[in-house]
């Protein structure tokens, strides 16, 4: 019996301990976000860049948007078959028969300046000819 009341009066002492008479503060955040959405990034794209080596530029940012716009168009075809194998070769090394007539006129083609280093040229440009074959 002695051990029990020891027990309680333990028992007891720790749960006086452990409780105490302070209320937790929750503090609010002085300067709460209303509209926590991302901001809005406004990218400024420049109508030209150059990137030149020993003062001369490799590259024309009207070339390089017309070749995305045929690689898009070209890639969108190879994705069916509303093209002939001649249309896809034509599309590809002489940069004609785009729906966009623009692109044409551009004088700019995807097959010379795919793999165009003297590394990839034997590699690389075959594999994509191979593509349309």
């Amino acid at each position: 019996m002695k051990n029990l009341k020891t027990l309680w009066i333990v028992l007891f002492g720790i749960i006086m301990i452990g409780c105490n008479d302070e209320t937790d503060t929750v503090t609010p955040d002085p300067d709460p976000d209303p509209d926590p959405v991302d901001p809005v990034i406004t990218i400024n794209i420049p109508s030209t860049y150059s990137f030149n080596r020993d003062g001369s530029t490799s590259v024309s940012y009207s070339g390089q948007s017309s070749r995305l716009e045929m690689a898009a168009e070209l890639s969108s075809y190879l994705n069916n078959e509303t093209k002939t194998k001649g249309a896809l070769d034509s599309m590809f090394n002489l940069g004609i028969g785009f729906g966009n007539p623009a692109l044409a006129l551009s004088g700019k083609k995807l097959g010379n300046k795919t793999g165009a280093s003297s590394k990839a040229s034997s590699t690389v440009k075959p594999m994509f000819d191979a593509l349309i074959d």
